[in-house]
């Protein structure tokens, strides 16, 4: 990355140091958000600000303007989608979503997946379950394979859309 916000276009997304700063550059510089409305959505105390995502919750439930100018700036630079995580979910030899469980990474990207890839899917549930929830996946699971251990409890991606 250059470090010219008014004109570099990280495409990679919201996992994106450079996606993050230009979209936020752009907010500000493009759409004339005052940097104290920027400072209220990073420490909105409701909801602590480690993700992208995160941000445009507090911005959109803080009632602050712009909205449609930060909507429009994280799509600019591949930031429209996000995942959020619903906790609970056991993999299990049949699918029951009224019970939350899954028998294939397939189905849960069936239900919950959204407009995205199974691969973009599987990459997701592999980090998520692996670095952050520290679930235990079998021993050769990968990011484009991440096998679940029977009757364990994952955290399961689901794919959101950020709209004004």
């Amino acid at each position: 990355m250059s470090v010219r916000l008014h004109s570099d276009n990280t495409q990679v997304g919201p996992h994106s140091e450079g996606s993050c700063q230009e979209a936020l550059w752009r907010l500000y510089k493009t759409h004339g958000a005052p940097f104290t409305d920027l400072w209220k959505a990073f420490t909105h105390a409701e909801r602590p600000t480690h993700t992208a995502y995160a941000f445009y919750l507090n911005w959109k439930d803080l009632g602050l303007p712009r909205l449609a100018g930060l909507v429009e700036a994280y799509k600019k630079f591949n930031m429209e989608f996000h995942y959020a995580y619903d906790e609970g979910w056991t993999f299990h030899p049949d699918t029951d979503l009224a019970k939350l469980e899954f028998s294939s990474i397939a189905d849960l990207h069936a239900h919950l997946g959204g407009a995205g890839t199974l691969a973009e899917y599987c990459e997701e549930f592999y980090n998520r379950n692996k670095f952050v929830v520290k679930t235990p996946l079998r021993y050769d699971a990968t990011k484009t394979n991440p096998w679940p251990v029977r009757y364990s409890r994952y955290a399961a991606p689901r794919r959101v859309q950020v709209v004004p």
